[in-house]
């Protein structure tokens, strides 16, 4: 069943080649997942915002020492859309707060236990934040 999911999300993820950890200069491994990648600064205290293009990276989804990546626009409403879960709410948090929501949406709908990620900034908007929460 768990294989089935997880080929299932690498299909809806419309996922980048896959790379593994050697490729990328690896991420340390505990117990199976991924440590969490170092994070950059500049984007800690960042807001996100209505129209900004995330990337979603998940570790060990399609086997082990493995990324898979999908670039995500926030719209509207404040949302990104992933495969399998209901949209997440994005505008208005950090990088770090949208990485614990999806990785509770994904926990919530029991498909996947526990969720190595990293959630990128890929494209700010230049509007003002007051007009983007």
């Amino acid at each position: 069943m768990w294989r089935s999911i997880r080929i299932a999300l690498i299909v809806l993820l419309r996922c980048t080649p896959l790379v593994t950890a050697e490729q990328t200069g690896g991420f340390g491994q505990r117990g199976g997942v991924h440590d969490r990648p170092p994070r950059r600064g500049a984007d800690d205290d960042h807001r996100i915002r209505r129209g900004e293009l995330l990337r979603v990276v998940l570790y060990d989804v399609a086997g082990p020492d493995t990324e898979t990546s999908r670039d995500c626009r926030v719209d509207d409403e404040g949302n990104i859309t992933l495969p399998l879960v209901k949209p997440v709410r994005a505008a208005g948090r950090t990088i770090v707060d949208v990485e614990k929501a999806i990785q509770r949406a994904y926990r919530d709908e029991k498909l996947i236990e526990e969720v190595a990620l990293r959630v990128e900034l890929v494209k700010p908007t230049t509007r003002p934040a007051g007009k983007n929460r």
